[in-house]
């Protein structure tokens, strides 16, 4: 039986239990798209249709009357005219999972859910994970179990298990040490030793790390170092430096991994201004080495509102990313308009231009209209329209439409 089987027999499981949880928020989302598929030299058209639903059930009472929760997300749906692959039904669970909290201070997850921190970053497994709060801030997490493979996304290993030891002392200071062992197919498929700091030693002042080995290449897989400065309620400041090892992201057993860069380093930094009550001005530049050559990414964004800022804004953005002998320049103007209590309307037009020429064009284009309207309590529909040139597609268009619910049950138990 596989791992999705697994999971829709704990949901029917568990509907019962769900049905009957004092506190049941509840989502449902329809979608209709409509774009091209360029194919084997031709370009198809394909129409989908999904439906995403996203439950959350709280105050459930477990086996020893222990507070429970289960958190359920998933979809389903089908594609029309020309698909890929054939495949007319399509669907997966993202999220399934119950926690229990015993004697608050362990918190237990079992099913398929996001393990966050250290050197599991953000991973989506099917299996458990372990958090306990020891004493006085030191605590321990650990978990296994076997990854998520999502399409086009790399493969990592068949099984992995991993944990976290950490100090936190308030919002103040916390430092954390992790390990993860990846196995595939009963062979070794990477070690990490990880550590992770943040400590804010002056009010407005944030220093953040993290640092990544690999046991079994002898090498820095990963390296994150920041600093956030707000020296007053209108400015800040952020300097960082990044490197990354994206040979060592796949399984060692994987021949990409042979062509993957071998690393990626990216230092600069940022400024945030209000200037004025209605004016946001952004501003960031990195210098970049992947080994091809320097490279450069520069950004600037200005963000203007009108006397309320819940009737819109207008904006506009530009980005230079260049690496080696190539780059790209982008230009994005984008807005949003209130038109009522119950209405509003979206708009955006991104220019980009290439040094070097992609299928003999260096300019492309594209620009989207959406709107979205509340037109009952807990209902909002929601339509969009894009259309542009790409190197890759001329012309490219898309349509959607999104109706989605969303409902707040609360029962309260009434005792004599």
């Amino acid at each position: 039986m596989s791992a999705r089987d697994l999971a829709l027999v704990a949901l029917l499981v568990a509907a019962p239990e769900v049905a009957a949880a004092e506190r049941l928020d509840a989502t449902a989302t329809t979608v209709l798209t409509g774009r091209p598929d360029p194919r084997n030299g031709d370009v198809h058209t394909v129409v989908s249709a999904l439906q995403l639903l996203e439950l959350d059930a709280r105050e459930l009472q477990g086996p020893l009357g222990q507070p429970l929760s289960v958190t359920f997300s998933g979809w389903a749906g089908g594609e029309l005219g020309e698909p890929a692959r054939g495949q007319r039904a399509v669907g997966d669970i993202d999220l399934l999972y119950v926690r229990g909290v015993v004697a608050d201070r362990v918190d237990v997850r079992l099913g398929r859910q996001l393990v966050t921190g250290g050197t599991a970053r953000v991973l989506q497994l099917d299996g458990a994970n372990l958090e306990a709060r020891l004493w006085r801030g030191v605590g321990a997490s650990i978990y296994g179990g076997v990854p998520v493979l999502r399409e086009l996304e790399w493969h990592r290993g068949d099984t992995v298990i991993g944990g976290r030891g950490f100090y936190r002392r308030s919002l103040g200071l916390e430092l954390g040490v992790s390990a993860q062992r990846r196995k595939e197919r009963f062979r070794m498929a990477g070690e990490d030793l990880g550590f992770d700091q943040r400590y804010r030693p002056l009010e407005g002042l944030v220093l953040t790390g993290f640092q990544v080995v690999s046991l079994a290449e002898r090498r820095l897989a990963e390296a994150d170092l920041r600093a956030t400065y707000q020296p007053a309620d209108r400015v800040e400041l952020a300097l960082g430096y990044r490197r990354t090892a994206p040979d060592l992201f796949l399984s060692r057993s994987s021949v990409l991994a042979v062509f993957a860069t071998t690393s990626r380093d990216e230092v600069g930094g940022g400024a945030f201004v209000r200037a004025a009550r209605c004016l946001d001005l952004d501003a960031e530049a990195f210098l970049t080495d992947s080994g091809t050559g320097p490279g450069h990414h520069l950004a600037l964004r200005a963000d203007a509102y009108p006397a309320r800022r819940d009737l819109g804004r207008l904006g506009l953005e530009a980005r230079r990313i260049a690496g080696g002998q190539d780059g790209t320049t982008f230009v994005r103007g984008f807005g949003r308009l209130g038109l009522g209590p119950a209405l509003q309307a979206s708009t955006s037009v991104e220019f980009a231009h290439a040094d070097e020429r992609i299928n003999g064009v260096r300019n492309a284009w594209t620009g989207l209209l959406a709107l979205g309207w509340d037109f009952l309590p807990s209902w909002q529909l929601g339509v969009s329209a894009l259309a542009g040139v790409t190197p890759a597609l001329d012309p490219r268009y898309e349509t959607l439409v999104k109706l989605t619910y969303h409902r707040t049950r609360r029962t309260v138990e009434v005792r004599p």
